[in-house]
């Protein structure tokens, strides 16, 4: 794999502390989009991860607070039940396919 090849990611946090919340959110906003509250979606090289891990080490207490990676497939389905919280769906549509669930949950 190349090592400036971009990997989709989503990075998901529960934070406990509204001073570590508000910290970790705009170092996120900094690196990612937000596609929900506490959820963002970002494009990086397996170095850029790591460094965004230690970014996270350094902010939350793992005792408290509860922060997910988890990388995608190139190509993903993503269903859409509702609105959506943000303008993020044209940066999301560049990898993933969109299906908008009219009735309900999906199957």
């Amino acid at each position: 794999m190349p090592l400036n090849r971009r990997i989709p990611c989503l990075i998901c946090y529960d934070i406990a502390d509204p001073k570590r919340l508000a910290r970790l959110h705009r170092k996120l906003a900094r690196e990612a989009v937000m596609v929900q509250y506490s959820v963002y979606y970002c494009e990086l090289t397996a170095a850029a991860i790591e460094r965004i891990k230690e970014m996270i080490a350094g902010i939350i207490d793992p005792g408290a607070d509860d922060v997910r990676i988890y990388t995608l497939p190139e190509r993903f389905d993503l269903a859409l039940i509702g609105q959506p919280a943000n303008d993020s769906l044209p940066v999301l549509r560049r990898r993933a396919n969109l299906r908008k669930v009219e009735d309900g949950p999906c199957p």
